[in-house]
Parts: structure tokens; C-alpha cells; sequence
């Protein structure tokens, strides 16, 4: 019985908040003067810079990186760790001597300087020549029959390019590995679809601060002999379990994903 609902974005340290009074959907609020929406390379998060050095603004409708003007009004202190400062810092983005807060988030332009969350940078992974965005696979996989929670990476896998994604899920009894298959086929572009699914027994691991961790999960990836939970590969459009032969006929490139 919540009557409303309001977005907001922010960090404790950043000097880029945006707060949704208005009740858009979807957004996060308005850019404000002192922000800027940047192209960069999406899996990366490097800034794109022009022949002259300098980045280029988003246009309505594209996606980039959201930064912070650093300035006596939207200050930005740092950290206690400065190499952990330096990373935050963008120097001479427009113009020389010029300093930028880096959010490390993707977020999309739209008119009238509406802003909405596309992706924290460095989740964004790419494959198939495309780029994909955890967050938006993640919300319609919590779409699908008995799917509690879903953890969506991407994970290496030898003599591919770019990165397999994968998907971290907690269930219930409804849920089930053929039907899951058949949401995904019917509700996710090729290049979106989970290739590895893993079932975790038990709760998903999150951070300190309730995020859920995907840096373990990449390391273990779909290695049987690293993860107890029941793994499964897409096989053209339905899932299947990755035994120790599955896994090593992948690895040497014997089984297509």
C-alpha cells in the first residue's frame, strides 16, 4: 500500500546526485548543469576523446558515462587511499586543467535532460558483438517462473571473444530448468541470453554493502570442479547440465555456445 514511489541516484562521496521529483518512470531524475553524459568504450569505461583529446557529449537516446564538474560548489574530497582518488579523477575533459568526478556508472540521455540507469561500468560485458547490461537481462530474468533472485556476469571462456554471460539465480520449487530455457529464448535477444546458469544452494553472496558480489562468481565460472551448484550451458535453445567433459569440450572449443 505504497502510494508513491521516487527515484533517486547518488553515492556518499560523489558530487552527481539526481532525484526523480516529478515520478517519470524509469528516470532517475534530471541532468543537472554541473553534470555531463560522456561517450566511452562500455566494457572498458574509458572515455572516448576526439583528435584534439577532449570527450564528446551523448545526444539523446545514447547511452554514456555519467560525470560530476568538480568545483567550489560540487566539490568532490576524495578518499583517505589517494590511488583510489586518482581513478575517480577525469582531468582536461573539455577543456585544459578541467576536473571531473567519474560516477564508474552508464546512464542514458533522453529529452528534456532526463537521465535513467543503464549499468554500473565494468558489469557491462561484451558479446557477440554486442554489449549487454547485467542490470537490464537481470530484471527480466526475476521475470521468469520461480526465480527469486538473478546475478548476471560475464564470464572468459577460452577461444571466444569477449565474454559468455551467465547467471547467478536462487529459486523455488516452481521453478525449472526447462522452462527457464524457454522464458529466456522467448524474452532475451541471442546476444542477451544467459549461456551458463548456475543454481545457488543456498543465499546469494552480496557485498557490505548488499550488492551482489560477481567477482567470486566470475572466477569460479562454470567449472564443475570449482562450484558445487548445479551448472547448465544453453545448447542452441534449451539448457543442459556442464559435466566435466561438457566443460572441457567448451574450453577446447569441441561444444558451440
Amino acid at each position: 500500500n505504497i502510494p508513491t514511489i521516487r527515484e533517486f541516484y547518488g553515492s556518499t562521496e560523489g558530487n552527481a546526485p539526481a532525484i526523480n521529483f516529478a515520478g517519470k518512470p524509469g528516470m532517475i531524475g534530471r541532468l543537472a548543469p554541473s553534470m555531463v553524459v560522456v561517450k566511452c568504450d562500455p566494457s572498458s569505461g574509458e572515455i572516448l576523446r576526439d583528435a584534439n583529446g577532449f570527450a564528446e557529449k551523448v545526444q539523446p537516446g545514447e547511452s554514456g558515462l555519467l560525470l560530476g564538474k568538480i568545483s567550489k560548489l560540487t566539490t568532490f574530497e576524495g578518499y583517505v587511499d589517494k590511488k583510489a582518488t586518482a581513478k575517480k579523477l577525469e582531468h582536461n575533459v573539455f577543456k585544459k586543467k578541467d576536473r571531473y568526478f567519474n560516477t564508474g556508472d552508464l546512464v542514458k540521455l533522453h529529452e528534456k535532460r532526463w537521465l535513467s540507469f543503464v549499468d554500473r561500468l565494468g558489469d557491462t560485458f561484451r558479446w557477440k558483438g554486442e554489449n549487454v547490461s547485467t542490470t537490464e537481462v537481470a530484471e527480466i530474468l526475476n521475470g521468469a517462473k520461480g526465480v527469486l533472485e538473478s546475478n548476471v556476469y560475464g564470464v572468459a571462456v577460452e577461444n571466444t571473444e569477449g565474454k559468455a554471460g551467465m547467471v547467478a539465480l536462487t529459486v523455488n520449487d516452481d521453478f525449472s530448468i526447462e522452462s527457464f530455457g524457454q522464458y529466456v529464448t522467448a524474452q532475451l535477444a541471442s546476444y542477451q541470453r544467459p549461456v551458463f546458469v548456475r543454481i545457488i544452494q543456498g543465499g546469494m553472496r552480496v557485498t557490505g554493502t548488499f550488492k551482489h558480489q560477481k567477482t567470486d562468481y566470475r572466477k569460479e565460472g562454470f567449472n564443475p570442479s570449482m562450484v558445487s551448484d548445479p551448472l547448465f550451458f544453453l545448447n542452441a535453445k534449451s539448457y543442459e547440465e556442464v559435466s566435466e567433459d561438457v566443460f572441457t569440450a567448451i574450453r577446447e572449443g569441441n561444444q558451440s555456445i
